[in-house]
């Protein structure tokens, strides 16, 4: 019977192995045929297999694929040679165990960093050039061994690294087999300045100061320092260097991006705890756990500001009450009204002393900002619109109300040269054919936009005189030129209303006429006007129908008073969207709010109130802007969002329980900050990119070691947390490199 409960978490693996057959000389070809199978891609490179150590009694076999960009040089040649060669070269792990072929998911570069094998990690590795990372790189945690046998905590405080034995000195050597001379040098380096600095580095991580340090300890640092320039650490200081990287002053993401994190998302981490398992494997892995769940758990749950808390107001009412003021506050991009009660030592701080004085003495005082709507200056005495009969520079108006300047001409020029009672209006950018045109003269010049040659939509105009005249709309298709040398050429065209014409430009005529064959004849002095490139548009022909729209603008633009005694109700298209309760039968005060957010100037607002109360009809009021209702803009907003998030990747990936087996406390604090990704803090994860590739290669290198035989870490919960971790680099990388205007 255990006398200790033990976490069962189980974790689904993601790959595989592949069995292998029992003759361990067929394994290299069989390397080689899984691995085109698993990794198509590798057909761009040259890949060689080589195995290092092979036991098929035991089904045990470790070696690895040599991979390098393809070239007329052996790939056993010299690695020395191939540098020299330029080729550069990565490997694939070969890890055969119980008779299984591992899957083909690790690399491992040049430098002996292990990384995760995709197209674009394997071909930045064979092919990025680095030249400038060399007085950048550091010692880094070169002895993998390190990083998979961390110090321990013991009755005499922290042990060094603990010794391998049985199945974890398997994984050592296993491990070291990766090393270059070179490598296991520079680790053994490292090594040794662990032990020296280790009683110096205690007193650095407590608080003392270099300068206060005992003679041993100065010496100490001082030995650390000239050794970490040696290995190649660079720096103003290499103890600093040294302790950012090797003693756990890491930059916590989960720190970072705490004021960002969404309350859901964290209910999701608070849920995965209550499983009993999950909850015993972060108290089984407390070391490496404790300090990023403390952190979560002691997030603070702020309370989110309610939208309409972040609009700032457009318009503020201040009233005097028995027991102090109401402050009555609005914006009209988002109108939804809010009442708060304030003493006068409130009203003072928040709004000044003169504003307060001014509610003092009138018992109310209302104010907005950007309302300037007052009476409509006297404008001088415009000619009414009529119908056009004789060709000039006329404004006329369009079916929507709006209004336009350019030439008319009442009639037009038909295809046999008599004159059709079909008008043009045309300003260079807005066209029009109709019947009739209602407008009004004013002065301009009275001329068409001339083009170079007769083509597309147009019509042949002269301008003799000042007399404007031109033909009707012609389509022009093509041209065909004559037999004889210097013949003018025939355009073949299509009238406005469908009739196909040819039109001969004739240097001996005068005026448009008709041939007997049926062409149409055009002066050579005439010129071509296009109107292709004109938008079309209907413009009023009829006297009532301008009046209509005139009424029409004028009634949008402006709002009614009716008065009731000691109350108003305000009407009109400009405050129907607003609930009942806030525009009819209501007091004074709420009249002038409502029209100060409709941008109504205060002393004209009240001129327009009086009026009404005396007076038994409405009262049309000028308005200065239209409001927004607070839903309107909610709803507007919902869809901007919606609109913007669906350009983002969905990057967060929830490792809740892979985290709680991770040994690595900065790596637990990395995975798990993976999910709490959103786009608040989308561009903090995206400085974290190097952050995040340092975490993937320790886990990498967990992976590995999983595989080799150390048991301690489930392989399932380290493949998915690679796999994970290795879908969010690649989507911040995409975002990195997106245009900005794609996400505004």
């Amino acid at each position: 019977m255990d006398l200790f409960l033990t976490p069962r978490l189980t974790f689904e693996k993601i790959a595989a192995g592949t069995t292998l057959s029992e003759d361990p000389n067929q394994w290299p070809q069989e390397v080689l045929q899984e691995l085109f199978k698993q990794v198509p891609y590798i057909t761009d490179f040259s890949p060689h297999v080589s195995m290092q150590k092979v036991d098929g009694e035991r089904g045990y076999g470790l070696g690895f694929v040599q991979v390098s960009n393809q070239s007329e040089m052996q790939a056993t040649s010299p690695p020395g040679d191939q540098r020299a060669a330029g080729i550069r070269q990565v490997r694939i792990p070969v890890i055969i165990r119980d008779g299984q072929l591992m899957p083909f998911d690790l690399l491992i570069t040049d430098s002996a960093q292990i990384l995760p094998l995709t197209e674009s990690r394997l071909r930045a590795a064979l092919f990025r050039p680095q030249a400038f990372d060399v007085t950048s790189k550091t010692p880094g945690d070169q002895s993998m061994i390190g990083q998979l046998y961390p110090p321990y905590r013991q009755n005499y405080g922290m042990a060094g690294v603990i010794m391998p034995s049985g199945d974890m000195a398997k994984a050592s050597s296993a491990l070291e087999d990766y090393l270059t001379e070179e490598e296991r040098e520079k680790a053994a380096g490292v090594k040794r300045v662990l032990r020296i600095a280790r009683s110096w580095g205690k007193k650095v991580r407590a608080g003392e100061s270099p300068g206060s340090l005992d003679v041993a300890g100065r010496r100490a640092g001082a030995k650390v320092e000239r050794r970490l320039k040696q290995l190649g650490v660079r720096g103003t200081s290499g103890y600093q260097t040294y302790m950012a990287q090797h003693m756990g002053k890491f930059s916590s993401v989960l720190q970072s991006i705490l004021p960002t994190i969404n309350a859901s998302d964290l209910d999701a981490f608070v849920d995965a705890l209550q499983d009993q398992d999950v909850r015993m494997a972060y108290e089984k892995n407390a070391a490496a756990t404790v300090n990023a769940v403390q952190t979560l758990l002691n997030a603070p749950r702020t309370k989110l500001a309610s939208p309409l808390e972040l609009v700032e107001p457009t318009v503020l009412q201040l009233v005097r009450t028995d027991d102090g003021y109401r402050l009555k506050m609005a914006s009209h991009k988002a109108w939804e009204p809010r009442i708060i009660h304030l003493d006068r030592g409130q009203a003072l701080q928040k709004l000044g002393a003169k504003i307060v004085m001014a509610a003092d003495e009138t018992g109310a005082v209302t104010l907005a900002d950007g309302a300037e709507a007052g009476e409509p200056p006297e404008a001088p005495a415009e000619a009414a619109a009529a119908q056009v009969t004789l060709p000039g520079v006329y404004k006329v108006q369009k079916d929507d109300g709006e209004e336009l300047i350019g030439v008319v001409l009442p009639s037009l020029i038909d295809i046999d040269g008599s004159e059709v009672p079909v008008a043009l209006f045309s300003n260079g950018s807005q066209a029009a054919v109709q019947t009739d045109i209602l407008g009004t003269p004013v002065s301009g010049e009275m001329d068409l936009p001339a083009g170079d040659v007769p083509q597309g939509y147009g019509v042949f105009f002269t301008n003799e005189g000042g007399m404007l005249k031109a033909t009707i709309p012609l389509d022009i298709q093509g041209s065909v030129s004559g037999p004889e040398q210097g013949e003018p050429p025939v355009f073949a065209a299509e009238t406005y209303d469908g009739n196909p014409v040819q039109v001969s430009v004739q240097p001996a005529i005068q005026a448009v006429t008709g041939s007997p064959d049926g062409r149409m004849l055009v002066p050579a002095h005439w010129q071509w006007s296009p109107l292709a490139r004109a938008g079309s548009v209907s413009l009023a022909s009829a006297e009532p129908e301008v009046n209509k729209q005139a009424s029409a603008m004028r009634r949008f633009a402006s709002v009614e008073i009716r008065s009731g005694g000691s109350s108003f109700s305000i009407s009109g298209p400009a405050v129907e969207k607003l609930a009942s309760a806030e525009r009819e039968f209501i007091g004074l005060n709420d009249a002038m709010f409502l029209l100060a957010g409709l941008g109504v100037e205060a002393q004209y607002g009240i001129r327009k109130l009086g009026e009404a109360s005396a007076a038994s009809a409405p009262v049309q009021v000028r308005i200065g802007r239209f409001i927004k209702t607070a839903a309107e803009q909610e709803h507007a907003a919902r869809k901007t969002a919606e609109a913007r998030l669906s350009r983002l990747p969905v990057l967060r990936r929830q490792l809740f329980k892979e985290a709680a087996v991770i040994s690595d406390p900065d790596a637990v604090d990395t995975v798990l900050s993976l999910g709490f990704i959103n786009p608040e803090n989308l561009v903090a994860f995206i400085g974290y990119i190097p952050h995040l590739n340092e975490t993937q290669g320790k886990l990498c290198e967990l992976l590995m070691a999983s595989r080799l035989g150390l048991n301690d870490v489930p392989e399932g919960a380290l493949e998915r947390a690679v796999r994970a971790t290795e879908e969010v680099i690649e989507g911040l990388k995409t975002v990195a490199f997106q245009e900005p205007a794609e996400y505004n």
